[in-house]
């Protein structure tokens, strides 16, 4: 049996949709402290200065994070506004807060991507699926 290009490129994109999970956690409410909200700054930190993300980052993320277990950062490169999400996800290590999204708009462009593009781990806070 032959398979025409174009199922085998439905197949791929179909077998990358399913295989591909995204983070929808949320904080436990028990690790809904100062000790996690410190944690989750540190990590954006980590995030922006290892990989060259100049994003601005506010106590108020942590807050946002506790509230929706994601947030979205955007910052303004080479003409293009780019708005990149972090969310959360329990891992092999524990609680992860991962970089997965990445949007890039400008002229004659409009792009989003999502992958694993990294993860720290959140010692300070637990995970939990979001209701």
């Amino acid at each position: 049996m032959t398979r025409s290009p174009m199922t085998l490129i439905l197949f791929c994109v179909m077998s990358s949709l399913i295989s591909c999970s995204f983070p929808d956690e949320k904080i436990t409410e028990n690790t809904k402290n100062d000790a996690c909200r410190q944690d989750l700054l540190g990590a954006l930190s980590a995030f922006s200065s290892d990989l060259g993300l100049p994003i601005q980052i506010s106590p108020k993320d942590a807050t946002v994070i506790f509230d929706h277990g994601e947030v979205s950062k955007s910052y303004g490169r080479d003409g293009y506004k780019y708005t990149v999400t972090f969310g959360l996800e329990t891992k092999e290590d524990g609680c992860n807060l991962v970089f997965y999204k990445k949007e890039k708009v400008g002229p004659g462009h409009e792009s989003t991507t999502k992958s694993d593009f990294g993860s720290v781990l959140l010692t300070a806070c637990g995970c939990e699926n979001r209701d």
